[in-house]
C-alpha cells in the first residue's frame, strides 16, 4: 500500500487534496511552457511519502504521466520536431534508465547545484531571447528556424544525442526528467524555434519519465497510489495547459518560460543544500 497514505501523521482528508492541488497548478503552468516542473513537485513528494528514495522514483513518475498529456496536446497542434525526437529518445531512455538505477547508490546534492546554476542561466538566456523575438525582423523567425532544422549534420545529430544522454542520466540520478535543462540546450545548441522547441521537449520527458521508473524499479521502489493520484491530474492539467502555448506570442513566452526557469533554478539550489 502507498507510503503516503499509511502514514499516521498525513491522513487521507491532507494527502489526497495536496496532490490534486499540486497536479493540478503544475501541470497547467508546466503544459504552457513545456515543463512539468517536477523539481518544484519533488518537495512536496518528499513531504507526502517522508522517504528521499521512494520519493525521487516516484516524481519521475509523475512528472512522466504530466509530460504524457502536454506531449499529445502539443503533437495534436504539430508541434513536435521529429527528427529531433528520434535521435534523442535512445539515449535519454538508456541515460534515464541508468541514473535511477543508480540513484540510491550516488548522492545527487553536488549536481543539483550544478544544474540550478545551468538552469538560472537558461532562465536569463530566455529573457534575452525573448528581448530579440520582440524586435521586428524582416524574416519570419519560424522560417529561419525551419531552415537550422534541416540541415542534419554529424555534428547536429550528435549534439542531439549527447544531450540526450547527459540529461537522462543526471534526471533518473535525481528523480527528475529535467525538461528545464533539455530546454536551454535546444533553443541555444540545437536553435530551435521556442514553440517546436517546447513540444518537443515534452515529448522528450515523457520517454524519460518511463526510463526513470523502470531504472527505480530496478534500484529502489515507487509510491504506485500517490504515482497514480498526481500524475493523473497532472497529465489531464498540462493536456489543457498546453494549448496556451500556441496563442501566445513569442517574447511573451520566452519571458514566462524565463521566469519559470529561474524559479526552477532557486528551488533546486534549496533542494541542493537540504541534501547537504
Amino acid at each position: 500500500m502507498s507510503e503516503a497514505l499509511q502514514t499516521a501523521d498525513r491522513s487521507l482528508w491532507l494527502v489526497v487534496p495536496l496532490a490534486v492541488v499540486i497536479g493540478a497548478f503544475l501541470g497547467i503552468v508546466g503544459g504552457m511552457v513545456g515543463l512539468v516542473l517536477g523539481n518544484l513537485r519533488l518537495p512536496a513528494v518528499y513531504f507526502l511519502l517522508d522517504s528521499a528514495p521512494v520519493a525521487a522514483g516516484t516524481n519521475i513518475g509523475i512528472s512522466g504521466l504530466s509530460a504524457l498529456g502536454g506531449a499529445w496536446s502539443h503533437i495534436r497542434e504539430g508541434a513536435v520536431h521529429w527528427g529531433v525526437f528520434w535521435v534523442m529518445m535512445p539515449t535519454t531512455f538508456a541515460g534515464a534508465f541508468l541514473g535511477g538505477y543508480l540513484n540510491h547508490h550516488i548522492d545527487p546534492a553536488v549536481l543539483l547545484v550544478v544544474f540550478s546554476i545551468v538552469i538560472l542561466y537558461g532562465g536569463v538566456l530566455s529573457f534575452a531571447q525573448a528581448r530579440q523575438a520582440a524586435r521586428p525582423r524582416p524574416v519570419q523567425p519560424a522560417a529561419v528556424y525551419e531552415q537550422h532544422a534541416r540541415v542534419l549534420t554529424p555534428k547536429r545529430i550528435s549534439q542531439e544525442a549527447l544531450i540526450g544522454l547527459i540529461v537522462g542520466i543526471c534526471g533518473g540520478l535525481v528523480g527528475l526528467i529535467l525538461g528545464s535543462l533539455r530546454m536551454p540546450a535546444m533553443l541555444k545548441v540545437l536553435r530551435m524555434e521556442p514553440r517546436i522547441a517546447i513540444g518537443t521537449n515534452m515529448t522528450v520527458g515523457l520517454v524519460a519519465g518511463i526510463a526513470g521508473v523502470a531504472g527505480h524499479l530496478v534500484g529502489g521502489s515507487v509510491d504506485w497510489a500517490l504515482l497514480g493520484i498526481m500524475g493523473t491530474v497532472s497529465a489531464v492539467a498540462s493536456y489543457y495547459g498546453a494549448k496556451l502555448t500556441g496563442k501566445m506570442k513569442p517574447a511573451t513566452l520566452l519571458n514566462a518560460l524565463g521566469v519559470v526557469l529561474c524559479v526552477v533554478a532557486v528551488a533546486m539550489f534549496w533542494q541542493a543544500i537540504v541534501k547537504f
